[in-house]
């Protein structure tokens, strides 16, 4: 088990982005932590607030990043059939699993302690005790272990990477209730529901992995079941039409909605915003402000599945070598990059002309039932749309420029989102026109406007740079086109 343990650890330590990864999240609790002092007043326990809101993100980010960095550590051996090679080993399938959750505990583990000089600042500030401190790092490796089981337990359900990556997130996000939950109750709840965890998650996941389940065939129920649940029934004609039209029309961007899980992403997204529109108008009908703040929230979960989805584009054609094909096939380079441009657009299509067209029209209905004098949102609206056009093209970048989803996924979001929004919050404050941390003037709706205005400049000039280098690469060759072996 060992062995395991040494391999994936050295692994690690020669991937760049395990450092960068440090780098990251200790700059994420410094740029959070900033935040969260510029509003802080000083006296008698404002460290203790301070330390509490910073655990909090800290345990936040925790289940965003490990099921992201290790959901896919079981099914990747498999795609590349190096699981088999384990089971010539005197190993069994339980130490394989732990072997796995061992290392990546340790990596994370590595993550922590680098974070530690920026959690010690609350202790300088005053009003922490080492009762709470330890009370917090024992919520945090909890909160480790068990985001690592979830993930584990996916990837031994999954063989590829994107069901992998889902079904991490799923259990992670049921995990964490299920955690946060028992923290409430004692620790005598955390230490019943860990265990159970701990049995049932390494368990299932080491059943999953045993050498009689590698490359079975499914089974006349399984291929039964696939078919009634997920063949068409109804316009089962009009669909084989329509995909051989977009095949004929854009085949790069064919390759986006072939499947049927590409098809249900982009219909999921439409039933997922209609289910928001329904909580949301129950809750918040007459009052703009809030409801005008539940759709930023929801464009900003809908601009990282668009990082997401962009990121993990050629993902799979560079793994099974299509990408090549697709090089030496008589598409030229501008036709390859449009046409899976217009791939991702047309699968966040539906979905982004809902939500904007609620959006408008709530703001008209609210308007008129409150009579109240609202500006209009164009500004966010210009940001939105900007958004909607630049992130899959900084994502398309990086999905070829980097080798693993986690570097291209955070690249994405940084250079798509944070950088431009950033910018022109820092110019804002430095001319003393805009309330950020560290002081200014609170904003009103012209320095938005003009804070939008900058943004959706600086996403453009973005990603035309991002677009032009990508082209570049295409045509010289200049990107990871590393080909692994996929079964």
């Amino acid at each position: 088990m060992w062995a395991v343990v040494h391999r994936e650890l050295k692994s690690e330590s020669r991937n760049p982005f395990s450092y960068w990864l440090r780098i990251i999240s200790v700059g994420a609790l410094l740029a959070f932590m900033a935040v969260v002092t510029s509003d802080a007043s000083a006296g008698f326990g404002t460290g203790l607030r301070i330390f509490q809101k910073t655990n909090m993100m800290l345990f936040a980010g925790i289940w965003l990043l490990v099921p992201l960095a290790t959901s896919d550590v079981i099914s990747r051996e498999r795609r590349e059939g190096t699981l088999g090679l384990l089971y010539l080993t005197p190993l069994t399938s339980l130490e394989i699993i732990l072997a796995k959750a061992l290392a990546h505990g340790l990596r994370f583990l590595i993550v922590a302690l680098a974070s530690l000089p920026v959690l010690a600042i609350p202790f300088l500030i005053g009003g922490v005790t080492w009762q709470v401190a330890a009370k917090a790092a024992l919520m945090q490796l909890g909160a480790v272990t068990w985001a690592i089981s979830s993930s584990l337990l996916a990837s031994s359900l999954c063989k590829r990477f994107v069901p992998g990556l889902l079904l991490a997130t799923g259990i992670g996000a049921f995990y964490a209730g299920v955690y946060g939950g028992s923290c409430n109750f004692g620790p005598k709840a955390v230490l019943m529901s860990s265990a159970f965890c701990f049995l049932f998650s390494y368990g299932l996941a080491a059943a999953n992995t045993d050498k009689s389940t590698l490359d079975v065939p499914p089974s006349a129920e399984e291929e039964k079941f696939r078919q009634e649940l997920c063949e068409p029934i109804v316009g089962a004609g009009f669909l084989k039409n329509w995909m051989r039209q977009k095949l004929e029309r854009n085949p790069v961007g064919w390759l986006e909605q072939r499947s049927l899980s590409g098809r249900l992403a982009l219909w999921g997204w439409v039933g997922m915003i209609t289910i928001f529109y329904c909580f949301a108008l129950s809750i918040y009908s007459s009052y703009w402000d809030r409801l005008n703040m539940a759709h930023v929230w929801l464009l900003i979960v809908l601009l990282m599945s668009f990082a997401m989805c962009s990121a993990m584009s050629f993902r799979r054609e560079r793994e099974t070598g299509v990408l090549e094909l697709l090089l030496v096939s008589p598409l030229e380079v501008q036709q390859i990059l449009m046409g899976r441009l217009r791939g991702i657009w047309n699968q966040f299509l539906p979905a982004s002309v809902m939500f904007f067209g609620c959006w408008v029209y709530l703001y008209f209905a609210v308007r008129g039932v409150t009579l109240e004098r609202i500006p209009v949102p164009y500004s966010k609206l210009l940001l939105a749309a900007t958004s909607f056009l630049s992130i899959p093209v900084i994502g398309l970048y990086f999905s070829l420029r980097q080798k693993h989803l986690l570097s291209a996924f955070l690249g994405t979001v940084i250079l798509g989102v944070l950088i431009p929004y950033g910018i022109s919050l820092g110019a804002a404050w430095f001319l003393g026109i805009a309330r950020i941390p560290f002081g200014g003037r609170p904003p009103g709706a012209h320095v938005n406007t003009i804070l939008d205005l900058v943004t959706a400049s600086l996403q453009a000039a973005i990603s035309y740079r991002c677009f032009a280098l990508l082209r570049f690469n295409l045509m010289h060759r200049l990107f990871a086109l590393e080909k692994t072996s996929a079964n």
